[in-house]
């Protein structure tokens, strides 16, 4: 999942929270659940919760793993602290530190998981632009900080990398600054899949670098 942005109920008599969480108890019992950040803005709900309420239902669907997307600072520092410390998620965002350049606190670069005896390694980037400005926290360049990443799951022999980014290949395109294609051309062969969001689009079967 993407963009969510706190919207729990059916549009139309489809989808929604009940909806996924009645194709996860149905569905194949090996997945990784991820998303890829702008869940904690959007709603009256999350609003009024200081995103906490997305962050809850999320817990109870059983996310492994989120990334950081801009909506995610739309209560500053303070509520983007209160959303990571109540995540029972991994948050993953590889190219968000503090001003000493550590990873905040409850946040990881990469997770290594093991699904039905397969080994995934998820890499997690932050969008750059917070809804509101962070005086706490910095964002790296992205494909610096996705290569020491790389290389820091290397060892661990996944057999899959995954990046899950809050940016899109909406974006990609000649003179542009957006970055996603450019995780296909450059480091083709050592990411195999890029899970993007943030323009609300969807893209299937788009191949950079092979």
């Amino acid at each position: 999942t993407s963009d969510t942005h706190g919207f729990f109920y059916p549009k139309n008599n489809l989808g929604g929270a009940a909806a996924l969480a009645a194709v996860l108890k149905n569905g194949p019992k090996k997945y990784l659940l991820l998303d890829g950040g702008d869940f904690a803005e959007g709603t009256v709900e999350t609003q009024r919760s200081n995103g906490l309420k997305a962050v809850h239902l999320m817990n109870r669907l059983g996310y492994d793993a989120a990334t950081v997307g801009n909506h995610e600072f739309a209560f500053r520092d303070e509520g983007f602290d209160h959303i990571i410390g109540a995540a029972k998620f991994d948050v993953l965002a590889a190219n968000l530190t503090d001003k000493n350049g550590t990873l905040p606190k409850g946040v990881k670069a990469y997770k290594i998981y093991k699904v039905n005896g397969v080994k995934v390694a998820v890499i997690g980037l932050a969008n750059r632009n917070p809804t509101k400005k962070s005086e706490k926290y910095q964002f790296a360049k992205p494909l610096p900080a996705l290569e020491k990443a790389l290389q820091e799951v290397a060892p661990f022999r996944p057999a899959a990398v995954v990046v899950l980014v809050h940016d899109s290949l909406a974006d990609d395109r000649p003179g542009s600054p957006n970055y996603i294609g450019d995780i296909g051309r450059q480091f083709g062969g050592r990411v195999h899949l890029v899970l993007g969001g943030h323009a609300h689009k969807i893209f299937q079967n788009e191949y950079r670098g092979g």
